[in-house]
C-alpha cells in the first residue's frame, strides 16, 4: 500500500511538471532550441521585422508584426527561420558593417579629411582673390575729373595752335612765341589737312600740316576755324568734318590735349547784313561743337564769354571790320586761356 502511494506521488510530480513546462512554454523553448534559435534571437527577430521599412517608407503596423511573431511561433522551418536571419539579423549586420563601419572608414578620409582640404583649398583661393582685388582696387587710383586751372605764359611753349584769319591775330599780337602756328586766311575744314600755306612763329612757310602734325609731338592743340565754313553744306556737313579732323589729330598727336575754341561771333552791324555769316548759324554750330568735349582729352572753351556783349555780338569796340578783332584786345582772348587750362 505504501509502494502504491510512492508511485501516486509520483504520477502527480510528474504531471504537475508537465502542466507547469506547458504553462511556461517549455515546449516552445524546446523547438526553438531544435531550430538552432535562442529566446532573444527569436525576440530581435520578431522586433526587427516588425520595424523593417517597406517599399514605401513606412514602418509595418502591428499587425503585420503579429503575423510575423505568429509565424515564427507555429510555422517557422528551417528556411523561415535561415530568411529572417539573412533578411533581419543578418541585413541589419552587414548593413551596419556597410553603412557604419565602412562609411566611417571611408568617409571620413574622403568626405571629411578631403572636404576640409578642397574647403581650405576653395577658402585660400578665395582669400587671394579677394586679397588681389583688394591690391588693384587700392592700386588703381580714382579717376579725378579733370578742371579747367590758372597757368603761365609757358604752358604753350609746346603748344600748336590751327586756325584761320583769327587765329593768325594770336600769331601776330600774343606773346606766345615759342609756340607753332599752323594758321592762314581762308582755311577752311575741308581744306585744313590740303592747304599747303601755314604760318610759322618766325614767318610764312610753305607746309603741309598735315605732314607737320606727324613729324612732331605737341602736348597740347588749339583749334578755332568754322567762319570760313558757313556757307558750305549744312550743320551735318559741317560737324562730320570737324569730328574727322578732330580723330585725325587724336591719331597723330595722341598724348595732346585738344582744345576746340568757339568760333568766335560777329558784330551786331555784321550781323544785320542777312548772309550766310550770322550769329545764329555760328551759335548752332558752336552747340554741336560742345558735344565733343569729353572732360579727358579734348574740351570745349568759349572764347565769346570775354569777346560779346550783352546780346552774344562781338563788342563793336573791340573789332574794326565786325569779325576780326583789335590787336589791343587779343589779351582778352589770350588771358581766357590762361585761366582755362588743364594740367594733367
Amino acid at each position: 500500500m505504501d509502494k502504491w502511494k510512492n508511485y501516486r506521488y509520483l504520477f502527480l510530480l510528474l504531471v504537475g511538471g508537465l502542466i507547469c513546462s506547458l504553462l511556461t512554454g517549455f515546449p516552445l523553448e524546446l523547438i526553438k532550441r531544435e531550430h538552432g534559435q535562442n529566446e532573444s534571437e527569436a525576440v530581435e527577430t520578431i522586433s526587427m521585422s516588425a520595424d523593417t521599412v517597406d517599399e514605401d517608407g513606412k514602418l509595418h503596423s502591428d499587425g503585420e508584426s503579429d503575423l510575423i511573431a505568429g509565424g515564427s511561433d507555429n510555422n517557422m522551418d528551417n528556411n523561415t527561420n535561415d530568411d529572417m536571419k539573412n533578411n533581419a539579423t543578418g541585413s541589419m549586420d552587414d548593413n551596419m558593417k556597410n553603412n557604419a563601419a565602412g562609411n566611417m572608414d571611408d568617409n571620413p578620409e574622403n568626405n571629411i579629411a578631403g572636404n576640409i582640404d578642397d574647403n581650405m583649398e576653395n577658402n585660400t583661393d578665395n582669400a587671394m582673390d579677394h586679397t588681389n582685388a583688394s591690391d588693384d582696387m587700392q592700386n588703381e587710383e580714382p579717376e579725378v575729373p579733370l578742371s579747367f586751372c590758372e597757368v603761365s605764359d609757358d604752358y604753350f611753349d609746346d603748344a600748336v595752335f590751327i586756325g584761320d584769319s583769327r587765329v593768325v591775330s594770336l600769331y601776330e599780337y600774343s606773346d606766345w612765341k615759342d609756340a607753332t602756328y599752323y594758321c592762314s586766311s581762308g582755311m577752311t575744314l575741308g581744306g585744313v589737312f590740303k592747304d599747303p600755306t601755314g604760318k610759322w612763329k618766325d614767318g610764312n612757310w610753305k607746309v603741309n600740316i598735315a605732314d607737320a602734325l606727324q613729324q612732331k609731338q605737341y602736348k597740347k592743340v588749339y583749334i578755332m576755324l568754322g567762319i570760313n565754313d558757313m556757307g558750305v553744306g549744312d550743320l551735318d556737313y559741317f560737324m562730320n568734318h570737324y569730328t574727322d579732323m578732330v580723330n585725325q589729330i587724336h591719331e597723330w598727336q595722341p598724348d595732346a590735349i585738344i582744345y576746340i575754341m568757339s568760333i568766335m561771333n560777329v558784330s551786331a552791324e555784321r550781323n544785320a547784313q542777312g548772309d550766310y555769316i550770322n550769329n545764329e548759324a555760328i551759335r548752332v554750330r558752336n552747340e554741336r561743337l560742345k558735344e565733343l568735349d569729353n572732360g579727358r582729352d579734348t574740351f570745349y572753351l568759349d572764347i565769346n564769354s570775354v569777346v560779346c556783349d550783352e546780346n552774344g555780338c562781338l563788342n563793336a569796340e573791340y573789332t574794326f571790320d565786325g569779325v576780326h578783332l583789335y590787336a589791343q584786345y587779343v589779351p582778352l582772348w589770350t588771358d581766357y586761356l590762361k585761366t582755362h587750362a588743364i594740367v594733367k
